[in-house]
C-alpha cells in the first residue's frame, strides 16, 4: 500500500527469511480478490502454492535464484566482528554495492561505523573478506560451510520452476551474447530472468519499456549451479561453523582459522593484492586500448581538421567578399 516502503525490498539477502504468517495473509487477500505479488526462494514459493491447494488468477509469485541460506546467528556474528574491529556500532548493513567493487568482482559486504568517537566512516569489503560471506561462497575449497542442511540437497534447483518470474545475476556463459559483457555491465550488473508461465511471461511484458532486454538460450541461462539439480555433501567442517556460532567468547577469526587454517586479515591481504593487480592491468588494457585507437583517430582528425580549416577559408573568400 505504501510505496515509500519498496525500497527496503531491495538488495541482496542471503540469511534465512522469516516467512511468518505471510501465507495466512496471502490466502486471506486473495479471498478478498486482492492481487497480490509474492516474492521468496523457491522452497518458500512451493511451500506457499502447496499451502494454497489451488490456483489463484490474482496471485503473482517471482522467486530469486538461491544458492542456500544461512541462519540469522551468523550474520549477527558477523556484526559482532566488524563492530568489535572498527569499535563502533554497525548500521546499514548491506549486501552487495557497485559503490567501490564492481558487480563482476562479486558479492560485497557495505556498512557504516559510527566509532566510540562520534566520527561516522561507510566500509566496503568484498565477499572474500567477510567471514560469513567467505564460508558461503568464498572459501578456498569452493565449499558453502554454513548452509542450512536441507539447502545441499535442495529440491527446488532444477528448471521445473514454482513460481511465474525467477530473477537472479546473469552469471553464466552466454557465447552469442558476448556483447552484453561490456564494462558498463560488467560494473552495474546484468539480472537473468526466467519467463515460467503465461502470466510470467504477461508480468514481464508490462515492464518490457522500463528494461533493456536480451533473449538467450536457455541451456546457456542453465549454467549456472544455482539452477541445477545437484546434490551436495554436506561438509564435515560445517559442524566447527554451527557449533561456535553462537558462543560469545569464540571469535568469528578462530571459526575462520578452524575451517582454512588461516585468519581473516592473512585472506584479506591475499585478496587486496590480487585486487590491486587485476585493477593495474584492467587500466593497462584501457590505456594500451587508447593508445592504438589515437595512432588511428589521429590522422582523421587531422584530414577533418584540414577540411576544416578549408572551408574557413572558402566562406570568407567565396561568400563574405560577396556580401
Amino acid at each position: 500500500k505504501d510505496k515509500s516502503t519498496l525500497d527496503k525490498l531491495r538488495g541482496s539477502k542471503y540469511v534465512q527469511s522469516n516467512t511468518g504468517k505471510t501465507f495466512l495473509q496471502v490466502k486471506a487477500l486473495l479471498k478478498k480478490n486482492k492481487k497480490v505479488l509474492y516474492i521468496g526462494t523457491p522452497c518458500q514459493i512451493a511451500g506457499l502454492k502447496a499451502y494454497l491447494n489451488k490456483e489463484w488468477d490474482d496471485l503473482h509469485t517471482i522467486e530469486v535464484i538461491c544458492h542456500g541460506v544461512y541462519n540469522y546467528k551468523s550474520l549477527q556474528k558477523e556484526i559482532n566482528y566488524w563492530s568489535k574491529k572498527y569499535d563502533g556500532k554497525i548500521s546499514n548493513f548491506k549486501f552487495r554495492s557497485k559503490r567501490e567493487f564492481r558487480w563482476c568482482d562479486g558479492g560485497v559486504m557495505n556498512f557504516d561505523v559510527t566509532r566510540s568517537n562520534g566520527k561516522k566512516i561507510h566500509i566496503e569489503k568484498q565477499g572474500t573478506c567477510s567471514p560469513t560471506y567467505h564460508l558461503y561462497a568464498y572459501s578456498r575449497d569452493g565449499i558453502a560451510y554454513n548452509l542450512r542442511k536441507s539447502c545441499y540437497d535442495c529440491k527446488f534447483r532444477d528448471q521445473a520452476r514454482c513460481a511465474d518470474l525467477t530473477v537472479g545475476d546473469g552469471w553464466g556463459s552466454y557465447p552469442d551474447k558476448e556483447a552484453l559483457y561490456n564494462n558498463k555491465n560488467r560494473h552495474w550488473g546484468i539480472s537473468l530472468l526466467f519467463e515460467n508461465s503465461a502470466k510470467g511471461t504477461k508480468m514481464l511484458s508490462s515492464v518490457d519499456k522500463l528494461i533493456n532486454q536480451e533473449s538467450v538460450n536457455p541451456e546457456d541461462a542453465y549454467t549456472q549451479n544455482a539452477v541445477q539439480s545437484i546434490k551436495r555433501n554436506i561438509p564435515q567442517k560445517r559442524s566447527i561453523v554451527y557449533e561456535n556460532i553462537s558462543k560469545v567468547d569464540v571469535d568469528y577469526d578462530d571459526i575462520i582459522l578452524k575451517v582454512e587454517n588461516k585468519r581473516m586479515y592473512q585472506i584479506e591481504l591475499e585478496y587486496n593484492s590480487r585486487h590491486r593487480k587485476n585493477r593495474i592491468k584492467h587500466i593497462l588494457q584501457i590505456v594500451i586500448f587508447y593508445e592504438k585507437t589515437k595512432k588511428i583517430i589521429r590522422p582523421v582528425i587531422k584530414h577533418f581538421k584540414g577540411f576544416k580549416d578549408g572551408f574557413k577559408w572558402c566562406f570568407a573568400n567565396t561568400i563574405l567578399s560577396n556580401v
